[in-house]
């Protein structure tokens, strides 16, 4: 899976754009769409959909687009990511390394994106690729804390399985 697109408000705030029951409702929807389980990674950022890199495309970006209208009345945009495959890898190694945001902020982002993503629950390959792919790019770009970090939520994921 890739991170095919990211929806957002327009106006960027700091809360979520789509609560999570909604967020919920618009994965399993997206599921009967597509005939396997996306992942949607909601935060404060907006909406990022990682799907399979063969299903982007106009009729999924509309079917996206029009699911986001029924649960918002927020002005947002879709952007196509898919064209470039380290989309979200840039957008975390940003998070990552920008000095201008604390210590709390990159730990929310880590434990919410891990949280959503459920790595040690369900067996599904997609799932688990994600999930080392997000562990490559916090060994690549984190520093000793973030790692630690890391280390210390993945323990706490595996406990609660």
């Amino acid at each position: 899976m890739i991170c095919a697109y990211l929806v957002r408000p327009i106006a960027l705030n700091e809360s979520l754009f789509i609560d999570r029951k909604d967020q919920l409702k618009i994965s399993l929807d997206f599921e009967l769409y597509l005939g396997y389980m996306p992942f949607i990674y909601n935060s404060s950022q907006g909406m990022y959909f990682f799907i399979d890199k063969n299903d982007c495309n106009k009729l999924v970006e509309r079917w996206v687009c029009n699911n986001i209208e029924a649960f918002t009345q927020v002005p947002f945009e879709i952007i196509a990511t898919h064209h470039n495959t380290h989309y979200f890898q840039e957008i975390i190694n940003a998070h990552l390394t920008d000095q201008k945001i604390s210590a709390l902020a990159w730990k929310r982002t880590i434990s919410s994106f891990l949280t959503q993503l459920k790595p040690f629950q369900g067996d599904t390959k997609s799932v688990y690729n994600l999930f080392l792919y997000f562990v490559e790019i916090i060994k690549k770009s984190g520093n000793k804390s973030q790692l630690e970090y890391l280390k210390h939520k993945m323990n706490q994921l595996r406990t609660r399985v």
